[in-house]
């Protein structure tokens, strides 16, 4: 069982790799950008320290550091598949980008990591971790500030058999 949970893990790692190898690096620039749903202002810019894991990174936000938890995503825990390429395609979208966060109605979660959406030169990163089939729709804090363009990213990379949906195939 393990030897086939490896082997699906690294048929997943090329199959990403192939689909970034074709998308170029023109794909993200010219995403469209969508209006805010939300009249929060932004905190920013903040300079990434560290990303944890595919939903949660660290950042510092004019001197003071903090832990931010992304909204409406959910990716692998450690102990399950696809975990490290989950956190590896969060650190390909920041990759030496400054970020900014737009809070939620909820401002911290049980662990006091902010919750936020985190952007990079106005691409929303959770949308994209969705979009690039790292993460399901979470609706845990609510709908949120972008149901229509979480659900479309979602069913999209399903259908297109990408990331943690490419098992399901």
């Amino acid at each position: 069982m393990h030897k086939k949970l490896l082997r699906v893990a690294a048929l997943l790692v090329l199959a990403v790799i192939a689909h970034v190898a074709t998308r170029g690096g023109s794909e993200r620039a010219e995403a469209p950008r969508r209006e805010r749903a939300t009249t929060a202002p932004r905190l920013g810019p903040c300079e990434v320290t560290h990303v944890t894991d595919g939903d949660t990174l660290n950042v510092r936000c004019g001197g003071r550091k903090e832990r931010v938890r992304m909204l409406q995503i959910d990716t692998p825990e450690r102990e399950e598949p696809l975990y490290q390429e989950a956190g590896d395609a969060l650190e390909a979208l920041i990759a030496g980008r400054s970020v900014e966060l737009e809070r939620g109605t909820e401002e911290r979660d049980a662990h006091g990591r902010v919750l936020a959406y985190v952007f990079a030169g106005g691409e929303n990163l959770n949308l994209a971790m969705i979009r690039d089939g790292w993460s399901p729709y979470f609706d845990r804090y609510g709908a949120g500030a972008y149901p229509r363009e979480f659900r479309d990213a979602e069913r999209a990379a399903r259908e297109a058999g990408m990331g943690i949906w490419a098992a399901a195939r």
